[in-house]
């Protein structure tokens, strides 16, 4: 597959994407959709840090939040990041994918 790009003013400014960006409005609708009041025991949601244009930054907690406080310590943890930049949508696609899907377990 090939395709050829034609600017017609030395002046214009070209800018070509892989994808479409995931914006931000995007990841916290899904959010919403998933910390809910009927999933509060299994997960959780709170704000890793700040971004450099100051929007808080999700960080999500799946866990049984039944167990007692120490067990949760103790556990083992497996961190997923996705959302580098805007750009990286399919790799966002794939870490909502992993959190449906285990959410599904309980």
């Amino acid at each position: 597959m090939y395709f050829f790009i034609f600017i017609l003013d030395d002046n214009d400014e070209l800018y070509i994407a892989s994808d479409y960006p995931y914006r931000y409005s995007e990841l916290l609708k899904f959010l919403s959709t998933i910390c809910t009041e009927k999933t509060k025991d299994i997960i959780r949601k709170s704000v890793l840090c700040k971004s450099l244009g100051g929007n808080p930054l999700p960080m999500l907690i799946l866990t049984n939040f039944l167990s007692t406080e120490e067990k949760i310590h103790n556990r083992p943890a497996i961190i997923l990041t996705a959302r580098v930049h805007p750009g990286y949508a399919l790799l966002l696609v794939l870490e909502k994918l992993i959190v449906v899907m285990l959410l599904k377990v309980y």
